[in-house]
């Protein structure tokens, strides 16, 4: 508490709150869901000053997100083949294993209908969220961590667009030879800003890891423009 009345004293602490501010809606518009959590970076790092918060290991899970941040698209679907489609979810275990030792304290003086649904509601979340920001995360790292394959090749874009389902917004990028590729929003507007058009070259490193997934990391290198080359 000394050091929050501290912070509020100090004449950046509403520049500093604001800059936060857009720092999280820059991630949570702009991420795929292995990068999301990166969105709480601030926050888990000030609660990360104080020692006493460091037993809630779901204030790493931020940091943990920024060591497969360049990983911007995945040419097919995050979908694990064999035994490794369940392994993600074993990372929720410490998370539920945790919330049932606080359990009886938490809901103490409740019903037992309301305590069996916000037992299960916590549970499912703690699933969703130990898979995604866990589970995932750390098998696109363990991934990357030796790669079987790099295939460089050379694509021509075709168009990008954006999707809105439901309160989400997909960013979408076509490459010749490729279907439609949901890619981070980072990808996108990187492809915006270097006014990349339709019929420019692009080279690109498709990389295969050890766990077989293939994935593109960092951004596109600009070959040639159309307009040079017709010119």
């Amino acid at each position: 508490m000394a050091l929050i009345k501290l912070l509020m004293m100090n004449e950046y602490f509403g520049l500093a709150l604001f800059l936060t501010g857009i720092w999280a809606v820059v991630f949570i518009l702009m991420s795929q869901s292995w990068q999301l959590a990166i969105a709480l970076l601030p926050f888990s790092m000030y609660l990360l000053f104080n020692p006493a918060n460091w037993s809630y290991y779901v204030l790493f899970c931020p940091v943990l997100c920024l060591l497969v941040f360049d990983i911007h698209v995945l040419p097919a679907d995050m979908s694990w083949k064999g035994w490794k489609k369940y392994l993600p979810y074993v990372f929720s275990l410490p998370f539920i294993a945790r919330f049932i030792y606080y359990t009886p304290a938490l809901f103490k003086d409740s019903s037992t209908v309301f305590k069996v649904w916000c037992i299960f509601i916590v549970v499912l979340i703690l699933i969703l969220v130990g898979k995604m920001w866990v589970g995932d995360v750390i098998m696109l790292l363990l991934n990357r961590l030796k790669l079987k394959s790099v295939t460089e090749i050379e694509c021509t874009f075709k168009k990008q667009k954006t999707e809105r389902t439901y309160r989400h917004i997909r960013y979408m990028v076509q490459l010749t030879g490729m279907e439609m590729l949901e890619t981070s929003g980072f990808f996108y507007w990187y492809l915006k800003f270097k006014n990349v058009e339709e019929g420019d070259m692009l080279k690109i490193k498709i990389k295969t890891g050890c766990l077989g997934l293939q994935f593109i990391s960092g951004f596109p290198k600009i070959v040639s423009r159309k307009n040079q080359s017709t010119s």
